[in-house]
């Protein structure tokens, strides 16, 4: 992947990704019932590693982390000089999400968010959401529990955020008729799934082995 893509460039925009640091007991609380908080701890870290190898190359991307005494920790995490580091500060995740676009969109004309939860992104796949918001407002990636695992803007859209049912099989939906009645032009991106749970985590296991 070039460094910088000419649609990159093109829109001045910002990948910012929101993620939990590793731990024990507060990521992957899910994933944590089934494989144990400590078992939980290492699935995850192992998917931000794929994750983070994937995604080494991407310029000017954003690190929002939770908490605030991990920001060493993301610090950390920085493949790249140009990368940075922020608290995603206080609220619900909705609350985080607005804020992150909001303030990215003050100096960049396009922002694309993305969590830790799903490993399976690829370069192409950022370089196909910049392409959607050439000709789009929106572009969002569906995943296969019902949320998405990009959410891609021009503008804020706080709508797209408030009294949102997160966490359940809903989220994608709500999110694409929520544009549709403002009347936003989207992009769809190819289906993902995030690794939440043990079913999840054991095809990811599956996916890797067969690499």
């Amino acid at each position: 992947m070039p460094e910088t893509s000419d649609d990159q460039r093109a829109l001045h925009a910002r990948v910012v990704m929101m993620l939990k640091a590793p731990l024990e007991g507060y990521a992957k609380t899910r994933l944590a019932s089934a494989l144990g908080a400590p078992g939980a701890q290492d699935a995850y870290e192992e998917l931000l590693k794929v994750l983070f190898d994937s995604l080494e190359d991407l310029p000017d991307m954003e690190l929002r982390v939770s908490p605030k005494a991990s920001l060493k920790w993301a610090q950390s995490m920085c493949r790249r000089p140009d990368w940075s580091v922020q608290w995603q500060g206080d609220g619900n995740l909705g609350e985080r999400l607005e804020r992150a676009a909001r303030e990215t969109l003050i100096h960049h004309s396009a922002v694309i968010l993305i969590g830790a939860d799903c490993p399976y992104i690829q370069p192409e796949d950022i370089a196909k959401a910049f392409a959607a918001l050439e000709t789009h407002e929106a572009v969002i990636g569906p995943a296969r529990d019902g949320g998405y695992w990009l959410l891609g803007l021009k503008k804020p859209f706080p709508d797209l955020f408030t009294r949102m049912p997160w966490s359940t099989h809903q989220v994608f939906q709500e999110t694409v008729h929520r544009l549709e009645r403002m009347r936003v032009p989207y992009q769809r991106l190819r289906l993902l799934e995030d690794v939440d749970e043990l079913g999840a985590w054991q095809r990811f296991q599956s996916h890797r082995s067969t690499d």
